[in-house]
């Protein structure tokens, strides 16, 4: 049985779970109002007995009937729409009153004994008050009584009218048992039956919230699910074989898009997106309707599968001075050391040139395997004198594509090509409250031409508000004047709604963070954050930084988007160029591409 067939099965078996549960609670809501307002009982909210309990008890069981329906109908509304998130609320949501009923059953059991006597001195009362006051609106009452139980009177000898209340029988002169013997005699011998009504409501239920809990498991996430879900701390695992051991990325496992011919574009392709009509589930594209489930959206399920079984890459790159807590953010945006950390209590020799580090780790997050390669440029703008200091960073991601095309162009090329390609660089901008420096735009306008570039402001907690929306005003101009066309890129957006999403973000660039991998405790609640005379600047706060932002925009939106576009635009950039310049790239013969068709095999 296919996972499609599975899900709905146990869609049907919750559904039919909520229909019982809405059966019961109508049925004590029914019985409720019943004795509330029907014209036997209803003369009972209107006596002053010693105890309240009837009026309690009818009250209750009106309220449970009611929470049930509503349970029911929750239930019923999450199950329809699909909602992995209602169903983890509708779980303990049927599991709560299921426990509630099971112990008024268990309590109406066990002190059965005592039930029965107050229920007979309900009955001494009401019987009373008729015999003392005539009042005519308990005769019904009297006659549900006497009806129900066969029996008649509290044992002495009976008024005339009330013999009329009593059940018809064939000799005037036959004595009637009494109604509170009869009373205590039948509620304890009905107490299992009652427990059994109660204790079936209550498993019925539980039955319904465990399966919504399986349901909820086997509803699959779309690769766009929202996050909130995600375990706060990832597990890492180290990379087997070190740099050598690689997981595909999700734009090498999908169809190639086609190859742009041999010649230096312009500007990066745009892709025009299709009409909306055209993929219409109608087929009002042009194909014919569809007269059934085929079971085209089970691709989504098939790639998620595959996906967590060989994992993805993602490199991202920091450029920056030292001191601007590049590393630091970094292991905060994954909650992991996965940087290469300077210490801040050791002396560290500052590089005469601009150095490349790489270092990967395999992380992990809810069965997802991911290979994240951290490249840092230690001695980047530390110089007296910086110029060309852009050159090693550029020159390592064109080596990188260059790499990934010799991988391409090979006749015995490997299953799932190592990619190494930068598909993110966060470039750190000091927060100096003035302008960028010269520096800072010569390299960025270099970078944003060969990778997608993201700038941030570091340390931002060093600028009081106003200085930080001013000094971000003040960049986002700066970018703009000086051509500089960081991600996300106007010209890629693909359709109206991610224009709209991207535009956004845009406004928000760049993100002004703070990044720290010590907790504190605020407010009784472990907090990421940096410790200052004046109190705790909590990372994950929006009102103190716009690291969320950032994480959300790199890893939890656009994540996806960033090696497509690495792929589809810089590297297919690259590849047009220098197949245009040469003549095109010949691929290694068979005889020097035995060694590696044999290690593949």
């Amino acid at each position: 049985m296919d996972d499609c067939n599975h899900v709905r099965l146990y869609k049907l078996f919750v559904i039919l779970l909520n229909i019982v549960i809405a059966i019961v609670g109508l049925a004590m809501v029914g019985f409720g109002f019943t004795l509330r307002f029907g014209s036997e009982t209803r003369g009972f909210f209107y006596i002053n007995f010693e105890t309240q309990q009837f009026v309690i008890g009818v009250t209750v069981l009106i309220v449970l009937g009611i929470i049930l329906l509503v349970v029911a109908g929750v239930g019923h509304c999450v199950v329809c729409s699909g909602s992995r998130g209602g169903l983890r609320v509708y779980a303990p949501l049927v599991a709560v009153p299921a426990v509630l009923i099971m112990a008024i059953g268990a309590v109406t059991y066990i002190r059965s004994n005592e039930v029965g006597k107050q229920l007979a001195e309900f009955y001494r009362t009401v019987y009373l008050q008729y015999l003392n006051k005539g009042d005519p609106g308990l005769v019904n009452t009297l006659k549900l009584f006497h009806n129900a139980l066969d029996c008649c009177g509290i044992g002495e000898s009976l008024e005339p009218f009330i013999q009329d209340t009593c059940p018809k029988k064939d000799f005037l002169d036959f004595t009637m048992p009494s109604c509170p013997l009869a009373i205590e005699a039948l509620f304890p011998s009905k107490a299992s039956l009652i427990l059994g009504c109660f204790i079936g409501t209550a498993v019925v239920m539980i039955i319904a919230s465990i399966s919504s809990r399986h349901l909820s498991g086997e509803i699959s996430w779309s690769f766009s699910s929202p996050v909130d879900e995600y375990p706060p701390y990832p597990a890492m695992l180290p990379a087997e074989g070190g740099e050598r051991h690689w997981y595909p990325a999700m734009s090498e496992m999908v169809p190639p898009e086609v190859k742009p011919k041999p010649a230096v574009p312009a500007k990066p392709p745009h892709v025009v997106p299709a009409p909306a009509s055209a993929l219409s589930p109608q087929g009002s594209g042009g194909g014919p309707p569809l007269l059934g489930y085929i079971g085209i959206d089970t691709i989504i399920q098939q790639m998620r599968k595959k996906t967590m079984k060989v994992g993805f890459d993602f490199n991202i790159m920091t450029v920056g001075h030292s001191g601007l807590g590049k590393s630091t953010l970094v292991n905060t945006l994954f909650k992991s050391q996965v940087s290469r950390r300077s210490s801040a209590w050791t002396y560290e020799k500052i590089p005469k040139t601009v150095e490349i580090r790489s270092v990967s780790h395999v992380i992990e997050e809810g069965g997802v395997k991911m290979k994240l390669t951290v490249t840092d440029t230690p001695g980047f703008g530390d110089q007296i004198n910086n110029e060309n200091c852009w050159e090693p960073v550029s020159k390592y991601i064109n080596e990188q594509y260059e790499k990934f095309l010799k991988e391409e162009m090979n006749i015995a090329r490997k299953k799932r090509i190592p990619d190494t390609r930068v598909h993110c660089c966060l470039y750190f901008i000091s927060p100096t409250g003035h302008s960028l420096r010269q520096l800072d735009v010569e390299v960025m306008k270099r970078l944003s031409a060969v990778v997608n570039l993201v700038p941030v402001i570091a340390k931002s907690d060093t600028l009081t508000p106003e200085e930080k929306n001013e000094f971000k005003q003040r960049v986002r101009k700066e970018l703009e004047t000086s051509g500089i066309d960081f991600y996300p890129q106007r010209e890629f957006d693909e359709d109206v709604e991610d224009k709209n999403e991207n535009n956004k973000t845009r406004e928000a660039m760049p993100f002004a963070v703070v990044g720290s991998d010590k907790e504190y405790q605020v407010n009784n609640k472990r907090v990421l954050g940096r410790k200052t005379p004046w109190g705790v600047v909590e990372v994950e706060n929006p009102n103190h930084c716009e690291f969320t932002q950032l994480r959300d925009f790199l890893i939890r939106s656009h994540l996806q988007d960033l090696k497509e576009v690495t792929h589809n635009i810089y590297y297919e950039t690259y590849r047009a160029k220098r197949l245009n310049d040469n003549g095109g790239l010949h691929p290694v013969t068979c005889s020097a591409a035995t060694g590696v068709a044999e290690s593949n095999v």
